[in-house]
């Protein structure tokens, strides 16, 4: 039988690891973190969609402060694209994993014993292949090369430049 699973799994010492790092890597944390706290409670897969999109507000300024201009449209659009489109992608596996499997559909009054080439597909499609994939994103977000000071110096340079910051 299929037991639940979950993609990271969080130990006090891995948690208190995550905090360590986060605090050395980003400086003092706010109450108003919710990536910091997300992976405090133990929600890592939370943590793990919150931190890439904490990431892009830090990207777009930097950029901008480095080339001049704003493209935070284009960098929001292609964020939004990629994230649709991998979606979309994630979708199109999992169907065609299924099918190669052999998963047999039903209708609901109707009851299916699936084979066990099937029940490997689903356990593949639903935890080794998001595991693997999360994996990879956790190698990309290492190769991060910001850190605090980068953003505090690019939003200074911004601020003066701008003449204000506006947060919201």
């Amino acid at each position: 039988s299929l037991k639940p699973a979950s993609e990271v799994m969080l130990s006090a010492e891995a948690i208190e690891r995550f905090r360590a790092n986060y605090r050395d890597r980003f400086g003092a944390v706010t109450k108003e973190d919710p990536l910091y706290e997300a992976v405090s409670a133990g929600a890592a897969y939370a943590g793990m969609q919150a931190l890439p999109m904490a990431m892009l507000p830090d990207v777009i300024s930097h950029d901008e402060d480095t080339h001049g201009r704003s493209a935070a449209g284009v960098m929001g659009g292609v964020w939004t694209g990629g994230e649709t489109s991998g979606m979309a992608l994630g979708a199109v596996v999992l169907t065609g994993l299924l099918a190669a499997g052999g998963y047999i559909s039903s209708q609901a009054d109707t009851t299916v014993t699936q084979p066990d080439s099937a029940i490997t597909a689903m356990i593949i499609g639903f935890s080794v292949l998001p595991a693997a994939l999360a994996l990879i994103s956790v190698a990309l977000i290492l190769r991060y090369p910001l850190d605090r000071s980068d953003i505090d110096l690019a939003t200074g340079r911004l601020v003066v430049r701008h003449g204000k910051f506006d947060k919201t």
